[in-house]
């Protein structure tokens, strides 16, 4: 990997909080507070928008804000939709607003998500959008600003947790939403598979013994990617939630960002360690299930059992028993 461009913000800028890339266009938009001074001013245009140009420069297009409120809010989530046509961004100050990308006004009258945004994401038809809260979930129709679904307040299994992310299928999952809850124990996570025509959770899976950090789905929704506290990374069956492989100590603190290469191959990771762990997609085929090998191992034993007692009921060479 190669460096293609770069852009640094000033010393009094606040660090990014989020990012994403047109989908379309050599656009990308990124969350970053203005200057303490700015801000105490009481201007924030936190949403800031650079391009890449021709000769591989990226630079500053325009920067708006999208946060209610100054003081201590930032922008956790930007997201795109596959059309490019729409952004979601959501902040600390628990707004979801659904900007047009092309003049950043709002598509439809912003959303409150009774508590700081976690996650969004759209459908592969650019209408509809999911969104988590901590304690909240709403699938909401991007054209009509309608929720058509909510939950809150999730138990998996018995125990209680919070909304952590959320991704619509695509592809041979589309009709899906996933979505993860971290127990409030903090010693289990799960990715949850809803159906998006019953509004029924079709399965669930635990997925890791410490809260996830990061979640994303391949292009072709037919893999999830997780990413723990404990600094593993995992990946799933999109379509079965089977664990297929798994990378313990990919980083040395938590996962903070997933993306899987458009071909689904490779999954990267990053970290607040600085550090980008590039781990290679086992075909399907050649991987194996945890519940797969225990098959192997059971039925391993039981040959082994049959071999002895076969051996142990054999004729001695004086033709006893």
């Amino acid at each position: 990997m190669s460096m293609i461009a770069s852009h640094y913000l000033t010393s009094q800028d606040d660090s990014i909080q989020s990012i994403a890339v047109h989908p379309k266009e050599k656009t990308i938009v990124a969350g970053a507070n203005s200057p303490d001074d700015d801000i105490a001013r009481g201007s924030n245009l936190n949403c800031r928008f650079f391009t890449l140009t021709k000769d591989n420069r990226l630079l500053p297009q325009k920067a708006v804000s999208t946060l209610e409120g100054v003081n201590g809010q930032y922008q956790r989530v930007a997201r795109y939709s596959p059309d490019g046509q729409l952004l979601a961004t959501g902040g600390t100050d628990g707004k979801l607003h659904i900007l047009q990308s092309s003049d950043c006004t709002e598509a439809v009258p912003h959303l409150e998500l009774g508590g700081e945004a976690y996650d969004a994401h759209f459908d592969p038809l650019s209408t509809t959008i999911v969104a988590v809260s901590s304690k909240k979930c709403f699938v909401v129709n991007v054209k009509q600003g309608r929720t058509l679904w909510f939950t809150e307040k999730p138990i998996i299994s018995g125990l209680p947790g919070d909304f952590r992310a959320s991704r619509f299928g695509t592809g041979l999952t589309q009709g899906s939403i996933y979505l993860v809850v971290n127990a409030h124990s903090r010693k289990k996570a799960f990715v949850c598979k809803w159906n998006t025509s019953t509004w029924k959770m079709e399965r669930f899976r635990a997925v890791a013994e410490k809260p996830v950090t990061a979640f994303t789905i391949s292009d072709d929704g037919s893999l999830l990617g997780v990413g723990a506290s404990d600094a593993s990374v995992s990946i799933l069956d999109a379509k079965s939630l089977t664990l297929l492989q798994r990378f313990p100590n990919a980083h040395g603190f938590p996962i903070t960002s997933l993306s899987f290469s458009p071909s689904s191959r490779v999954l990267v990771s990053g970290s607040a360690d600085g550090t980008c762990h590039v781990a290679k997609v086992a075909p399907k085929g050649r991987g194996m299930s945890l519940f797969s090998l225990f098959l192997l191992a059971l039925l391993l034993v039981l040959l082994l059992v049959s071999v002895a007692l076969y051996l142990i009921g054999l004729p001695s060479d004086d033709g006893e028993l």
